[in-house]
C-alpha cells in the first residue's frame, strides 16, 4: 500500500508558493516532488490535488480556485514573486492585465501552459535571469509610478500605458488611451473622474523618451474622450482614415428641447448618429429601449445608424460605406 502523503503545512497553503517558503516550513525536496505538487517555474510550486490538511489561503480574494497547474492565476504567481522580492512590481502586459486595460484578445490573459505567455516584472537596480514564466526588467520606476492593487505591487495605469508602447500596435494604444481618459457614468460606476485626465496623459506622452515613444505620440494624437469600448475606437479610426468627418462622441443631442440620448457617435451638422451594437444590446429589454430610442430620433429628423460586428470586417468597409452614404444623403460633400 502506498504511503499516505502528509499534508503541506498551513503556512504555505497559498495558490502559489515558493521553494524558500516550503523550506522555511520544513518541507523537504522529496515532498515537493510528490504527485500532489507541481513545479510551474524555477522555485514556484502549486498544489495539483486537494490537501486535506491545508488551511484557506490568507491571500484569497473569494474567487474559487481549481486544482492544478493549468488553473494557476497570474495574480497568484505575482504575489509569490513579491513575497520573495517585496520591491518587485508587475509591469508591462502583466500590469495591464491587473488593471483590466483593453488589450488585444491574444494578450488579454496569461496562460501557464502557453510558452509565448509570460509574466512581466521589474526590480529596480537588480538584473534577474528570465525564466520560463517570468520576464524580468531592471527599470527605473519611481515611487509615483508604482502603487498597490488588490495587495499586489504594480505600475500605475499611466506608467503601464507608457510601457505598452514597446509591444502594442498604434491602434491598440489609441484604444487604451481612450479607456484611460473616458469620463465614467457615476450612476453605473464607482467613480466620477477619468482614470487619467487627457491633458495629463498628453503631457506625459510628449515627455516620454522610452521604447516606442514615436508610436505612442502618434497614438496620442488620435486619443479622444468619449469612446466606451475598443470597438468604438477602432470604428472611429477607420471612419477618419477613410476621409469622413470626425464624429462627436457620446454627447447629448436635443431637438426642440427633447432629449434624444447620447449616441456613440454623431454628426450634428447633418443630423446623423451612430450606435455600436455591442453584447449589452442583445437583451430583450435593451433591444426594446433601442427601438424606442431610434423612433424618437427619426421623428426628430435624425438618422440613426446601428453598426454591428459584421460591419467591422475588412477594415470596417461596410460601416464606412453606410456612414458615407448617409452623410452624402444629408448634404455632406466630402
Amino acid at each position: 500500500m502506498p504511503r499516505r502523503l502528509l499534508p503541506l503545512p498551513a503556512s504555505i497553503s497559498r495558490p502559489v508558493f515558493t521553494a524558500a517558503e516550503a523550506r522555511a516550513a520544513g518541507v523537504s525536496g522529496g515532498r515537493l516532488r510528490a504527485a500532489d505538487v507541481s513545479r510551474i517555474d524555477r522555485g514556484l510550486y502549486v498544489m495539483t490535488e486537494r490537501s486535506t490538511g491545508a488551511a484557506s489561503s490568507p491571500e484569497s480574494d473569494g474567487t474559487p480556485h481549481e486544482e492544478g497547474a493549468s488553473a494557476v492565476r497570474e495574480a497568484d504567481v505575482i504575489r509569490a514573486l513579491q513575497r520573495a522580492d517585496p520591491d518587485a512590481v508587475a509591469c508591462g502586459l502583466s500590469a495591464a492585465r491587473l488593471w483590466n486595460l483593453p488589450l488585444p484578445l491574444g494578450l488579454s490573459s496569461w496562460d501557464a501552459d502557453d510558452p509565448d505567455s509570460t509574466i512581466t516584472m521589474s526590480l529596480t537596480g537588480f538584473h534577474r535571469l528570465n525564466t520560463k514564466q517570468v520576464t524580468w526588467r531592471s527599470s527605473d520606476i519611481s515611487s509615483r509610478e508604482r502603487t498597490r492593487l488588490r495587495g499586489i505591487g504594480t505600475t500605475t495605469r499611466l506608467r503601464t500605458f507608457l510601457e505598452l508602447a514597446e509591444v502594442l500596435p498604434q491602434d491598440d494604444l489609441v484604444a487604451i488611451g481612450d479607456h484611460l481618459v473616458r469620463m465614467p457614468r457615476p450612476s453605473l460606476e464607482s467613480r466620477s473622474l477619468p482614470h487619467v485626465p487627457i491633458d495629463e496623459l498628453s503631457d506625459v506622452v510628449v515627455r516620454f523618451r522610452g521604447r516606442g515613444s514615436r508610436r505612442l505620440r502618434s497614438a496620442m494624437a488620435d486619443v479622444r474622450v468619449g469612446a466606451d469600448s475598443p470597438q468604438e475606437t477602432f470604428l472611429r479610426l477607420a471612419l477618419l482614415r477613410s476621409g469622413l468627418p470626425e464624429p462627436v462622441l457620446n454627447t447629448t443631442i436635443r431637438q426642440d428641447g427633447r432629449w434624444l440620448g447620447e449616441p456613440d457617435m454623431s454628426w450634428p451638422q447633418w443630423k446623423v448618429c451612430l450606435e455600436y451594437d455591442g453584447r449589452h444590446h442583445r437583451t430583450r429589454t435593451q433591444q426594446e429601449k433601442d427601438i424606442l430610442r431610434g423612433e424618437r430620433r427619426r421623428l426628430a429628423g435624425w438618422t440613426e445608424l446601428v453598426v454591428s460586428v459584421g460591419d467591422m470586417d475588412r477594415g470596417a468597409a461596410r460601416a464606412i460605406e453606410r456612414v458615407r452614404s448617409e452623410l452624402r444623403r444629408r448634404g455632406h460633400t466630402g
